[in-house]
């Protein structure tokens, strides 16, 4: 099961580096782009099952990762994190070890 309108397996990037479709929930935060602050450091985790889903099974890849698109030009400094396996499903991720040590890392000894 993939969340709302994000379909598994559906979306791509084009060569822009812009998700090819724009689904509702992402045109919503489009809108809002400007008013995301400068100078911010992002860290982004990405997680896959490993099930051909591309997905956490609740937000794929695509979408995962298309926020580095949507946050262009903002001044982010932006790093992504990928996880993988039963460990990385959307709502496991936040008891993930190896997440908790990125964000630690991340936050503390960049």
């Amino acid at each position: 099961m993939v969340g709302e309108d994000d379909v598994a397996n559906q979306n791509s990037f084009l060569t822009s580096g812009q998700p090819k479709y724009l689904h509702a929930a992402y045109e919503l935060l489009a809108a809002k782009r400007n008013n995301f602050p400068k100078n911010v450091q992002l860290l982004n985790i990405v997680g896959t099952l490993n099930d051909g889903s591309h997905s956490d099974s609740l937000v794929t890849n695509v979408s995962a990762r298309s926020i580095k698109y949507l946050l262009r030009g903002r001044d982010v400094d932006y790093t992504e994190k990928d996880f993988y396996g039963a460990r990385a499903q959307h709502s496991q991720l936040h008891e993930n070890a190896k997440v908790a040590l990125a964000v630690d890392r991340f936050l503390w000894h960049r």
